[in-house]
């Protein structure tokens, strides 16, 4: 039964740093750092720039009690990180991305008293065991979402080549059987919804104001179907970033049919509350960070051929942290494709230029500014790899 549980909690968090602005985005966050002080009501919703990449995270610290609140103490306790990249292709008229979603790390700890697994994509060399390799298959997979300002899921495009893609990085054997039939009922179009937008979908659908609250529901009915409801309330506005309250109820949804694990069909029923904060920027609608306190409590039902339902109480307390940032715009280096040989002769001239005056400043005890150190370090950079560092 813990098997069962943690693949179950394990999948369900798969889906997403401070944030410095650019200075066009340090000049907005001014003006509404004047708007504050009036209260004026501001429409937050998710811009995403085409060309652009966006990178998430997601932790999760969870303690399981078997017996449900009778247990003082944990029976398992269980560790997750997840990365994802949204790459924006395309921005439509009505603000809708166009992203490539690309599950970059997945980092498992779960120690109970009959198993111990810790696997973090992420150091290399790490060699997945049979129990970790349905986690490790997943890394690095990708498919296309539409993502709208309100941070919904419009459409998803390419997970049944994710499905195949993973099949084919778990060798063949009964591992694999299992560890595939888990994650066909998790890489639904449906649940892949539900997971994506528990963390974007928090914008309003108006302008709200310091004390004003919106909510939204979300329904799911794959793994760990429940019914979990939001409320947000904006509680401050300070320097270009807006702290939002979020309290959630979380209820069993009686729709949902049992999970399939195995020769087992599994049905969870669990009710809870969350409680938390978010801290978005206010000029992108970017997450800066956010967490959230959970606790649940329930029962698990447990049905196989010929054999008695087996019910479990259980209770389930955690942590669970989002944060994400737009990824460095890296100016090039030398667009060598694009120049005449006597373009690029004088552009190295004038690099030679940049490092040579940059060097006199610094001589001289001048600060540079960011620029000028960049200018300066992409010369000396070029100057090393065409062999002219005697030069310079």
């Amino acid at each position: 039964m813990k098997r069962v549980i943690v693949s179950i909690s394990v999948l369900c968090l798969l889906t997403p740093y401070n944030v410095v602005p650019t200075l066009a985005q340090g000049e907005r966050d001014i003006a509404g750092l004047l708007s504050q002080q009036t209260n004026e009501k501001v429409w937050y919703k998710l811009k995403l720039e085409k060309g652009q990449k966006y990178h998430y995270q997601m932790t999760s610290d969870g303690k399981f009690f078997d017996g449900g609140m009778r247990q003082q103490r944990p029976t398992m306790l269980q560790t997750i990180g997840t990365g994802a990249e949204i790459s924006v292709d395309d921005i439509d008229s009505d603000g809708n991305a166009w992203a490539t979603y690309t599950y970059t790390w997945l980092s498992v700890n779960i120690t109970s008293a009959s198993r111990r697994i810790a696997y973090d994509s992420s150091k290399k060399g790490m060699q997945a065991s049979p129990a970790e390799q349905g986690y490790a298959a997943v890394v690095g997979e990708s498919f296309s979402i539409k993502i709208t300002p309100e941070g919904r899921i419009a459409e998803i495009k390419g997970l049944d080549n994710v499905r195949r893609n993973v099949r084919m990085k778990i060798p063949a054997g009964s591992m694999q059987a299992s560890t595939m039939e888990t994650l066909n009922e998790y890489l639904q179009d449906d649940d892949v919804k539900h997971e994506i937008e528990k963390s974007l979908a928090i914008y309003p659908e108006e302008p709200v104001g310091i004390g004003d609250s919106w909510s939204r529901r979300f329904v799911s009915s794959g793994q760990f179907a429940k019914i979990l409801t939001n409320t947000w309330t904006l509680k401050e506005r300070r320097n270009g970033v807006a702290v939002i309250e979020v309290v959630s109820s979380i209820k069993p949804n009686p729709q949902a049919k049992p999970s399939k694990v195995g020769s087992e069909k599994v049905r969870f029923n669990f009710s809870g509350k969350q409680q938390g904060f978010v801290e978005i920027q206010e000029s992108t609608g970017l997450i800066i960070r956010s967490e959230v306190n959970q606790e649940m409590s329930g029962r698990i039902s447990t049905a196989r051929p010929g054999v008695p339902v087996k019910v479990t109480a259980m209770k389930i307390v955690g942590v669970i942290g989002v944060s994400m940032k737009e990824s460095e715009k890296a100016a090039p280096i030398v667009e060598a494709n694009v120049l005449t040989s006597r373009d690029a002769g004088d552009a190295r001239e004038n690099a030679f230029e940049s490092v040579g005056e940059a060097k006199t400043q610094v001589v001289q005890g001048k600060r540079l500014t960011g620029q000028e150190l960049a200018d300066a370090g992409r010369a000396l950079f070029q100057a090393v790899v065409n062999g002219d560092i005697d030069r310079v």
